[in-house]
């Protein structure tokens, strides 16, 4: 049996791998370029100077930890961005590959090998195109950012897929924080970004005493909000004007495009590789440095309340090595 040690960390988006995360020295619950805002740094923050950062009536969103993030992958192909000629190749297929994004590093192994047989000598790959199942499942917990005493956790009430059309509330102020429709799973900060719905309003219930349940998350439908052009890349959903930034709807599974940290040009007789993803633990060891899961809240001027819970990149990187002859598969 071959194995394939691949913990994808960050199939939700076809943005090259995020770097390893550098957490906020000053936390705030808006957005700071370059680092990430955990809800419980915030939490310390808020009780340290005695004052909190949101603005009434305002949304804002912090890092809680994911508890359990499993994905299941159908394909692996190696290709290139060049829109005219992406020389997509298939080096692994299989339905047997789950991979779990929350914890530490670790590998899994697959009944399927990779082989490059369907790859062309002399080719310059500096991509993969990775096919996956649209549904992710996500478990995750927070502390408040204003009560580090008090929990919210993903919960059960919208767990569910949900319905395939119809399936996002927005029914808040200008789109944001829809909750006007309990049939709907998701909500929304603006309408390009969705958040999984936690109860059927805000709420401020502290749920330390419940547990994480695992909420399936739609990224076809999710990511579709804002890949929206068919432009930029024949047969894929992009960002408008991003021709890297796209996913291709299979309907029941889509593929992602991710960037690798260096190029691969076959030679005659390379006939399999080793893969690698070095995933940055989502439970960092040092306090308040958790990631995995962001949370939305809604301050009203007197109370802090959660909204929804979406799932956020934990960085890492995929590898290729050990390009070789069939011996030893």
């Amino acid at each position: 049996m071959k194995n394939i040690l691949l913990i994808i960390g960050v199939l939700f988006t076809s943005q090259p791998f995020a770097a390893e995360p550098v957490f906020c020295s000053s936390p705030t619950m808006a957005n700071e370029s370059g680092c990430t805002s955990t809800c419980a740094a915030i939490a310390a923050a808020t009780a340290a100077a005695g004052d909190f950062d949101m603005i009434d009536n305002s949304y804002g969103t912090c890092i809680g930890k994911a508890t359990k993030r499993p994905v299941t992958i159908y394909k692996l192909e190696l290709g290139k961005l060049d829109v005219t000629n992406m020389s997509r190749c298939t080096i692994w297929e299989g339905d047997d590959l789950v991979m779990e994004l929350a914890g530490s590093t670790g590998g899994t192994s697959s009944k399927y090998p990779i082989t490059l047989d369907k790859c062309s000598v002399g080719t310059t790959y500096d991509s993969y195109y990775i096919t996956l199942s649209p549904y992710t499942s996500i478990a995750a917990e927070a502390v408040f950012p204003n009560d580090p005493s008090k929990k919210v956790r993903t919960t059960a009430l919208h767990a569910a897929q949900g319905p395939s059309t119809n399936w996002i509330d927005l029914s808040g102020d200008g789109g944001f924080g829809g909750f006007g429709n309990v049939d709907r799973h998701y909500t929304s900060l603006g309408s390009t970004v969705a958040y999984k719905k936690l109860a059927d309003a805000l709420s401020a219930t502290d749920l330390s005493s419940e547990v994480n349940v695992l909420m399936e998350w739609d990224s076809i439908k999710t990511e579709g909000l804002y890949r929206t052009s068919t432009s930029e890349r024949s047969g894929f959903y992009c960002v408008p004007g991003d021709a890297n930034d796209c996913h291709e709807d299979n309907s029941d599974r889509y593929t992602v495009i991710v960037e690798m940290s260096s190029n691969l040009t076959l030679k005659a007789g390379d006939d399999t590789l080793d893969l690698e993803y070095i995933l940055y633990n989502t439970d960092r060891g040092a306090t308040n440095e958790h990631i995995g899961a962001r949370f939305l809240w809604h301050w009203d001027g007197t109370t802090l309340k959660y909204a929804g819970v979406n799932p956020s990149d934990v960085g890492g990187e995929l590898i290729w090595s050990n390009v070789r002859p069939k011996e030893g598969l």
